[in-house]
């Protein structure tokens, strides 16, 4: 796309620049700048098809979390399963990087795997109901929200509310310490 714009540009500049110039010299311009024009908005049309199909990916194969719903959440609970919770927005700059650098993490995903995590994923984008509710209970009026949920279950279970800027080792450290409230989680 940018290198359409470039094209049109040049067009539009070479047009301009021949404007005031011989008849023949303002002709050879003209076409040029139209040709230049046709490639910019008729290239990147075909261009499309030309694109080599690339190797598709399964989607469900390499997503290692479940949406978040608060019934699931809850059912994880009370079978005594360690649940960690990241509550996100797609227009959350720190939550982005956060998936980026550290949640999507081969080692942090076979951390989760290994401690039997279960990782739900709440999408506060549209701001639903459900997750402003959680969000509240925890004190916070936005995203990123990360929570990990020990294993156990009743009213003895602490969450423990990790910082809103993560490095694979600080989630990690949480989830070695199985979530221990006095961990520390700063990264070092």
């Amino acid at each position: 796309m940018l290198g359409g714009l470039v094209v049109i540009a040049f067009a539009a500049g070479l047009y301009e620049s021949t404007k005031y110039t011989k008849q023949v010299t303002q002709l050879i311009g003209r076409s040029i700048a139209g040709l230049a024009l046709g490639l910019a908005l008729f290239g990147g049309y075909y261009g499309v098809d030309s694109i080599p199909n690339t190797q598709s990916v399964n989607v469900e194969s390499v997503k290692h979390f479940e949406p978040y719903s608060e019934v699931r959440l809850h059912e994880l609970l009370s079978q005594g399963k360690p649940v960690f919770l990241n509550l996100t927005a797609a227009w959350c700059i720190s939550c982005l990087v956060n998936e980026k650098v550290a949640l999507s993490q081969d080692s942090v995903i076979d951390a989760f795997k290994r401690s039997g995590i279960t990782y739900l994923k709440g999408d506060w984008t549209n701001r639903n109901n459900e997750i402003s509710k959680i969000l509240a209970e925890f004190g916070r009026s936005g995203v990123p929200l990360y929570v990990l949920y020990p294993p156990g279950s009743g009213k003895s279970i602490v969450p423990v509310v990790l910082p809103q800027i993560l490095t694979p080792e600080i989630v990690m450290r949480a989830v070695m310490s199985g979530g221990k409230a006095d961990a520390n989680f700063k990264d070092s």
